[in-house]
């Protein structure tokens, strides 16, 4: 017996000096690095709606306190390795696709010493979360798998596409024209765009033109470019992946005035643009007196 505990002992030393480890040693050195400082997991096991203090970071209710905290627990029972982060394109400081950050801890607007974040991205791999939690110089990260949790994520920002198709009929060459502009420029700047997509064209509201009596329509607009290959997009000035897998913000159409046109009793025209605020009207106004064909 005296002669096994000297020879264990000797072990024991060996390893010491060698810096060997033993092998739950090496598990829980591992767990560590995944996780940092803050247990994520056991951070939002538990949580709740009332675990979310500050009221702005759920204005869009298509994200509700309740729906995010269900989603967080149900996905912190599927636990996933920094491997699989890695192979999804989300390695600690890669940003994903689609990105929410709310406080945990903290009532204010920005980040100060004392408020906790807890961060949540994904990308085009389903079902794969990274969630990332902060708090003055401490920090953890996991990742997890959520239909749930991904699914809100992915489609947090998704709206219903808006078509006059008595306005396509009249401006949609106009506006496929400038569209396809934005398109081609793009291009000729690396951008892998496929083509592009009309998803709004919506009436406004109307002003008479004081100087005739004519009638100026104004319109907003939105589209989108598409892609076969989201990973090799050029992002810049606010571009963002819809659910779909399309590119939105893509360069400014800016506005675009219509020539007027006679529909049998009135002068009428259009402004067609992203956005178009009431201060810009006068302007756009200008604009249309400018190529008003009349004499």
């Amino acid at each position: 017996m005296k002669r096994i505990m000297a020879l264990l002992l000797s072990c024991v030393l060996a390893l010491g000096l060698t810096g060997c480890t033993w092998p739950w040693q090496k598990q829980q050195e591992e767990t560590n690095e995944e996780m940092g400082t803050i247990n994520v997991v056991s951070l939002i096991a538990n949580i709740e709606a009332t675990g979310f203090p500050v009221d702005h970071e759920f204005a869009d209710k298509r994200v509700t306190r309740f729906k995010l905290a269900e989603a967080l627990r149900e996905a912190a029972r599927n636990k996933r390795t920094p491997q699989d982060g890695a192979a999804a394109g989300l390695e600690p400081g890669k940003d994903g696709y689609w990105t929410k950050a709310v406080h945990l801890e903290g009532k204010s607007s920005g980040f100060s010493a004392g408020d906790m974040w807890l961060e949540m991205t994904c990308g085009l791999t389903e079902n794969l979360v990274r969630v990332t939690a902060h708090k003055s110089s401490q920090f953890g990260v996991c990742y997890l798998e959520g239909e749930e949790l991904y699914t809100l994520l992915r489609h947090m920002r998704d709206h219903e596409s808006v078509i006059s198709q008595q306005a396509m009929e009249r401006y949609g060459q106009l506006l496929g024209q400038a569209i396809e502009a934005i398109r081609q420029d793009a291009l000729d700047n690396g951008q892998p765009f496929t083509g592009w997509e009309i998803t709004r064209l919506e009436y406004l509201r109307s002003y008479v033109d004081e100087t005739d009596d004519s009638t100026v329509n104004i319109y907003a607009v939105e589209y989108v470019m598409l892609t076969d290959h989201p990973e090799k997009v050029i992002w810049k000035d606010g571009m963002v992946l819809d659910s779909q897998g399309r590119v939105e913000n893509v360069g400014d159409m800016g506005r675009l005035a219509t020539r007027y046109w006679w529909w049998g009793d009135k002068w009428e025209a259009a402004v067609l643009g992203k956005t178009v605020p009431a201060d810009e009207l006068a302007e756009a106004r200008a604009a249309l007196n400018e190529n008003n064909p009349r004499s």
